[in-house]
This record gives C-alpha cells, structure tokens and sequence, in this order.
C-alpha cells in the first residue's frame, strides 16, 4: 500500500493536466478545512500517508487516507472520504478500512473586509461500510464544521474552524476548532502553523501543535509534508504526513456555463 500510495504522488504532474491558471485549494495538509470548492465538474484528489503515534504502546499508520471531491456547481462539492489504515497495539496487528464519510461543503459567502471567507462542511460516517474490525454498533456518525478565512496581507492568510462531530447519535459531541496562520513563500512554496483541539463532556481536551509546508508542482498539482505533536495529557503523542493533491476536469465547460 505504500508503494502504491507513492506511485499515486509520483503521477500527479501526469495525471493533472488542465486549463484552470489559479492554484490548487485543499484540505490538506493541515486540521483547518478551506472555504474554497472544487471547481464545476471537476474532480479532485487529496491523499496522504500518516505515522501516528497516539499513546506509548499503539502505532498507527494512515496508507492511505483519501478525501475524493467532485464540483457539482460553482459553490458546492459532492465529498467522500475514505482511509486504510493500520494499529499495532501489545504485539497486536490490525488493518482495515475505516468507515466512509459522505458528504459536501457549500460556500455561504465571500470576504469582505473583516468578515470571513465562509463555507460549511457536512458529513455522515456509515459505519457499517468498514472493514470488521474498524466499525461500530452505530449506524451514523454526523459531523460538520464552519471554515473560514481572512487574507491579512499579500503573502499571510489566516485560517480557522469551528464544528462538532460525534461518534453516533446518542453520544456526547466533541467540539473541534482550529487555528492556521499560513505563509505564501514564493510562488510555488507554501507554509503554516497551527494549534487545534477536540474537547468532549467528561473527557479531558486533547490540544495539539503542529506545522509543514507545501509545494505547487502546477496549478492543479501540489505535494505536503506537515507533523504535529501533543501539548495535553490525552493528545496523540505526535504524527508525521506526507501528501499530495491533483485535479482534472471530467467536463468541459461551453460558453453557455
């Protein structure tokens, strides 16, 4: 799965090849979700492979986690998001698909001076389409979060998010939010650091630092690498990520669109 997920980043530049001139927006590589949508039938592809290490005698690997976005108008994408991965725990080995989540992100509106950049993201996880050992007795797991964004100056934005998510319908919501200065470099380089917590009823905060970089092999094609560490007690201990993102169009676009 490695080999593949590799093989996958080194066709990027082949596979990507389209009219669109403004840059690749995405998800990765950092916790904050952008405003932005995938372009009118376009699809877009966000993938990377993840070492967690979440307590001292659990290891985890993400090989790999993918996010599959399609634009179905101007402001709205049709989201799917899938992830192998695998844990060892006390010389025990498991691996698997974890649940699928389905569902968009639709843009709500567009900054103006101090007011955001603003879209909401949506997802059901189903549970049951997951690997045996990954799923759990309920059936849904809904989460959403607002993401926005402010342009402080030519080269440093501000991102950040707020949202819940549960892990079914009867539980108690974990509350989420993010916060990402980012560093357009040059033209091609781009940086961020970023502090992000998830916070339950009952359950101590588990908040998290974490940074990386990103390159833009073209307009439609770009790679990540990021890493974060744990600040709280319960937070995963640290992880490291390595990615890259591509899109193309499945439709072109007539001179009525």
């Amino acid at each position: 799965m490695k080999i593949l997920g590799l093989a996958f980043i080194l066709l990027f530049p082949v596979l990507a090849t389209s009219q669109l001139t403004e840059k690749i927006e995405t998800d990765r590589p950092d916790q904050t979700e952008c405003p932005y949508t995938v372009p009118h039938h376009w699809v877009q592809i966000e993938m990377g492979i993840v070492k967690e290490k979440p307590e001292q005698k659990i290891s985890h690997w993400s090989i790999p986690s993918v996010l599959w976005k399609y634009g179905i108008s101007e402001k709205m994408e049709l989201r799917i998001i899938t992830e192998y991965s695998s844990y060892t725990f006390d010389n025990k080995y498991t691996i698997g698909f974890h649940p699928v989540h389905i569902g968009f992100k639709l843009q709500l509106w567009e900054e103006k001076g101090w007011l955001p950049k603003t879209s909401i993201i949506a997802h059901a996880g189903f549970n049951r389409l997951a690997s045996k050992d990954f799923r759990s007795l309920a059936f849904l797991a809904p989460n959403f979060r607002f993401t926005m964004q402010n342009t402080l100056s030519e080269k440093v934005s501000l991102g950040y998010n707020i949202g819940a998510e549960w892990d079914d319908t009867k539980s108690n919501a974990v509350l989420a939010y993010t916060f990402a200065p980012g560093f357009s470099l040059s033209e091609q380089w781009y940086a961020y650091v970023e502090a992000f917590s998830f916070i339950q009823k009952g359950q101590s905060a588990q908040h998290n630092i974490d940074g990386g970089f990103a390159y833009n092999i073209s307009s439609n094609t770009k790679l990540d690498l990021s890493g974060g560490i744990g600040i709280s007690k319960d937070s995963p201990a640290w992880y490291v990520n390595l990615g890259g993102s591509f899109r193309f169009a499945l439709k072109r676009k007539t001179n009525k669109e």
